[in-house]
Protein backbone atom coordinates (compact mmCIF):
# COMPACT_ATOMS: atom_id res chain seq x y z
CA UNK A 1 0.00 0.00 0.00
CA UNK A 2 1.47 3.33 -1.04
CA UNK A 3 -0.15 6.08 1.00
CA UNK A 4 0.37 9.60 2.06
CA UNK A 5 2.14 9.42 5.43
CA UNK A 6 -0.53 11.56 7.13
CA UNK A 7 -3.18 9.02 6.07
CA UNK A 8 -1.23 6.28 7.87
CA UNK A 9 -1.12 8.47 10.97
CA UNK A 10 -4.89 8.92 10.71
CA UNK A 11 -5.38 5.14 10.47
CA UNK A 12 -3.24 4.66 13.57
CA UNK A 13 -5.16 7.37 15.45
CA UNK A 14 -8.46 5.69 14.60
CA UNK A 15 -7.26 2.20 15.57
CA UNK A 16 -6.17 3.57 18.93
CA UNK A 17 -9.80 4.59 19.63
CA UNK A 18 -11.11 1.03 19.23
CA UNK A 19 -12.16 -0.93 22.30
CA UNK A 20 -9.25 -3.19 23.26
CA UNK A 21 -9.93 -6.89 22.79
CA UNK A 22 -7.74 -9.42 24.54
CA UNK A 23 -7.13 -12.28 22.15
CA UNK A 24 -4.39 -14.74 22.94
CA UNK A 25 -3.68 -16.08 19.48
CA UNK A 26 -1.22 -18.87 18.85
CA UNK A 27 2.34 -17.86 18.08
CA UNK A 28 3.03 -17.60 14.37
CA UNK A 29 4.85 -20.63 13.00
CA UNK A 30 6.30 -20.35 9.52
CA UNK A 31 8.10 -23.14 7.68
CA UNK A 32 11.25 -22.59 5.64
CA UNK A 33 11.66 -20.66 3.36
CA UNK A 34 8.76 -18.41 4.40
CA UNK A 35 10.20 -17.89 7.89
CA UNK A 36 13.42 -16.67 6.31
CA UNK A 37 11.65 -14.34 3.87
CA UNK A 38 9.35 -12.78 6.46
CA UNK A 39 12.19 -12.09 8.87
CA UNK A 40 14.85 -10.84 6.44
CA UNK A 41 13.07 -9.01 3.64
CA UNK A 42 10.94 -6.28 5.18
CA UNK A 43 10.85 -3.15 3.10
CA UNK A 44 10.56 0.41 4.25
CA UNK A 45 7.22 1.98 3.35
CA UNK A 46 7.20 3.89 0.08
CA UNK A 47 4.99 6.87 0.82
CA UNK A 48 3.65 8.83 -2.10
CA UNK A 49 2.45 12.40 -2.17
CA UNK A 50 -1.27 12.77 -1.64
CA UNK A 51 -2.91 13.65 -4.97
CA UNK A 52 -5.07 16.71 -5.39
CA UNK A 53 -8.56 15.77 -4.17
CA UNK A 54 -10.03 17.81 -7.06
CA UNK A 55 -8.44 15.46 -9.59
CA UNK A 56 -11.06 12.69 -9.33
CA UNK A 57 -9.12 10.18 -11.41
CA UNK A 58 -5.81 10.42 -9.55
CA UNK A 59 -7.43 10.78 -6.14
CA UNK A 60 -9.78 7.86 -6.88
CA UNK A 61 -6.84 5.65 -7.86
CA UNK A 62 -5.08 6.68 -4.65
CA UNK A 63 -8.12 5.76 -2.52
CA UNK A 64 -8.64 2.44 -4.32
CA UNK A 65 -4.98 1.56 -3.72
CA UNK A 66 -5.05 2.70 -0.09
CA UNK A 67 -8.25 0.77 0.64
CA UNK A 68 -6.93 -2.35 -1.08
CA UNK A 69 -10.13 -2.80 -3.14
CA UNK A 70 -8.40 -5.10 -5.63
CA UNK A 71 -7.39 -7.48 -2.83
CA UNK A 72 -10.99 -8.56 -2.19
CA UNK A 73 -12.65 -7.76 -5.51
CA UNK A 74 -10.49 -10.14 -7.57
CA UNK A 75 -10.17 -13.90 -7.88
CA UNK A 76 -7.19 -15.42 -6.14
CA UNK A 77 -5.22 -18.61 -6.51
CA UNK A 78 -2.80 -19.68 -3.78
CA UNK A 79 -2.83 -16.19 -2.29
CA UNK A 80 -2.13 -14.32 -5.53
CA UNK A 81 -4.55 -12.30 -7.62
CA UNK A 82 -5.44 -14.09 -10.84
CA UNK A 83 -4.25 -11.91 -13.72
CA UNK A 84 -7.18 -10.50 -15.68
CA UNK A 85 -9.63 -10.76 -12.75
CA UNK A 86 -8.66 -7.46 -11.12
CA UNK A 87 -11.76 -5.78 -9.60
CA UNK A 88 -13.99 -8.34 -11.37
CA UNK A 89 -15.07 -9.99 -8.13
CA UNK A 90 -15.15 -13.66 -7.34
CA UNK A 91 -13.00 -13.94 -4.23
CA UNK A 92 -14.66 -16.49 -2.01
CA UNK A 93 -15.20 -16.00 1.70
CA UNK A 94 -16.22 -19.34 3.19
CA UNK A 95 -18.35 -19.09 6.31
CA UNK A 96 -20.48 -21.50 8.33
CA UNK A 97 -23.63 -20.20 6.60
CA UNK A 98 -22.19 -20.59 3.10
CA UNK A 99 -19.88 -18.90 0.63
CA UNK A 100 -19.91 -15.16 -0.01
CA UNK A 101 -18.25 -13.98 -3.21
CA UNK A 102 -17.00 -10.47 -3.71
CA UNK A 103 -18.91 -8.53 -6.39
CA UNK A 104 -17.62 -7.23 -9.70
CA UNK A 105 -16.91 -3.50 -9.26
CA UNK A 106 -15.79 -2.90 -12.85
CA UNK A 107 -17.89 -0.82 -15.29
CA UNK A 108 -19.33 -3.96 -16.91
CA UNK A 109 -23.03 -3.17 -17.47
CA UNK A 110 -24.29 -6.75 -16.98
CA UNK A 111 -22.28 -8.14 -14.09
CA UNK A 112 -20.59 -5.05 -12.63
CA UNK A 113 -21.59 -1.54 -11.67
CA UNK A 114 -21.50 -0.03 -15.17
CA UNK A 115 -25.15 1.04 -15.02
CA UNK A 116 -24.80 2.74 -11.64
CA UNK A 117 -24.97 6.50 -11.23
CA UNK A 118 -23.30 8.55 -8.52
CA UNK A 119 -26.61 8.43 -6.66
CA UNK A 120 -26.42 4.64 -6.55
CA UNK A 121 -23.06 4.91 -4.81
CA UNK A 122 -23.55 8.03 -2.74
CA UNK A 123 -26.46 9.90 -1.25
CA UNK A 124 -25.23 13.47 -1.08
CA UNK A 125 -21.92 13.40 0.76
CA UNK A 126 -22.66 10.15 2.61
CA UNK A 127 -21.38 7.17 0.65
CA UNK A 128 -23.13 3.89 1.33
CA UNK A 129 -21.72 0.37 1.48
CA UNK A 130 -22.86 -2.04 -1.21
CA UNK A 131 -24.87 -5.22 -0.69
CA UNK A 132 -25.52 -8.01 -3.18
CA UNK A 133 -29.19 -8.90 -3.57
CA UNK A 134 -28.71 -11.63 -6.15
CA UNK A 135 -26.01 -13.18 -8.29
CA UNK A 136 -25.68 -10.43 -10.88
CA UNK A 137 -27.21 -7.30 -9.44
CA UNK A 138 -25.55 -5.05 -6.91
CA UNK A 139 -27.46 -2.48 -4.94
CA UNK A 140 -26.39 0.12 -2.42
CA UNK A 141 -27.16 -0.81 1.14
CA UNK A 142 -29.88 1.43 2.54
Amino acid sequence: MNCYKEDIYSIIAYIRTLVPIQNNTATRELDFPLNFLVNTMPQEAQHQPKPDENNQLLYGAYLVNAAGCMDCHSKTDKGSIVKGSEFGGGMEFRQAAGVVRSPNITPDKETGIGHWTKMHLCNGSNCMPIVITNRHHLHPMT
